[in-house]
């Protein structure tokens, strides 16, 4: 997998020690034939331990067997 394309929205501070968790949701995948693999479309979130979402992300990586 090669990272193509991320981006990042920090939405609050994290404190130290809290425990955070991460969720990444794939949102599309295509097939590039100039690239030979799958294009696959992510958007994520970071959530401290109360629920609230410190940071969003979107990106793009490739996927392909001959990597």
């Amino acid at each position: 997998m090669v990272g193509l394309e991320f981006s990042f929205k920090f939405k609050a501070p994290a404190k130290p020690g809290d425990p955070l968790r991460f969720r990444w949701e794939v949102i599309d995948v295509a097939w590039n034939e100039n690239l030979k693999g799958d294009i696959v479309t992510l958007a994520g979130s970071i959530f401290n331990s109360e629920g609230t979402e410190l940071l969003t992300s979107q990106g793009k990586a490739l996927v392909s067997g001959d990597l």
